[in-house]
């Protein structure tokens, strides 16, 4: 009944906990049946790993609605190459 009243469920706060994050947003949109879902934005540090960063653009994508609490300005070419990946696969699957 109370779905009736929600347009978006989302994780609550954690940034930086990459695995809370992405563990909530799995139990989050287990819930969902049809309504939109999101996580606490994903954030990094400028000096974090190519892999990690695809990690987190990966989860977010998958996991719903994508949103990023970083500053684009100031992020290496390769992090910025990795979210364009995964924001294109996105666009390409919406629903």
């Amino acid at each position: 009944m109370w779905k009736q009243f929600v347009n978006v469920l989302e994780t609550s706060d954690m940034p930086f906990d990459f695995d809370l994050n992405r563990s909530l947003g799995v139990f989050v949109r287990s819930f969902a049946d049809g309504l939109a879902t999101k996580i606490d934005p994903v954030q990094w540090h400028i000096h974090e790993s190519d892999e990690n960063v695809a990690k987190s653009c990966a989860t977010v994508t998958l996991t719903g609605v994508p949103v990023f609490g970083v500053d684009f300005t100031l992020l290496p070419e390769s992090h910025l190459r990795d979210v364009a990946a995964w924001m294109g696969f996105y666009r390409q699957h919406q629903i």
